[in-house]
């Protein structure tokens, strides 16, 4: 949760410092200007959604495991429904928030207001999109190391 939601606030600043605005209305056509923030974004999203093979399905997964096999018993029709729910409105979220912004045309904020952010403005999400997939495939890689902090 912490990665793709960290790696979306620092992107949100990043589209925000590159084109003057966060207002999906007058963003798109982004993916043309900056393949980068754009692959950031995508795989960020990606994990919100929940998609297999990111840390984002890893916390679903576990989450769904709890409630079906955990101390409280069998979860009831409400839960369920609700955890279904908040899924598929991450999933459409997602998908409005990387088509929104880097899809489509590019609008006329874009045109005049575009800049490339600098590195200091992309390394930080970067870093994050990447431990993405890494942990999403290998989740207990970090067990070891934060095992000593607790």
């Amino acid at each position: 949760h912490v990665l793709y939601k960290g790696c979306l606030f620092m992107v949100v600043g990043a589209i925000d410092h590159a084109t003057g605005t966060r207002d999906l209305r007058q963003l798109g056509g982004l993916w043309r200007r900056d393949r980068l923030l754009g692959g950031i974004t995508l795989v960020a999203c990606a994990s919100m959604a929940g998609l297999p093979f990111t840390t984002g399905f890893i916390s679903k997964e576990a989450t769904l495991a709890e409630m079906l096999t955990g101390a409280q018993g069998s979860p009831g029709t409400f839960a369920l429904g609700c955890v279904l729910l908040t899924s598929v409105a991450k999933i459409v979220f997602s998908a409005r928030v990387f088509a929104g912004a880097f899809l489509g045309r590019e609008t006329a904020t874009v045109k005049e207001h575009f800049h490339r952010p600098g590195r200091g403005l992309l390394v930080p999400p970067l870093l994050l999109a990447l431990a993405i997939p890494v942990l999403g495939v290998f989740p207990g890689l970090l067990d070891g190391p934060l095992a000593c902090l607790g």
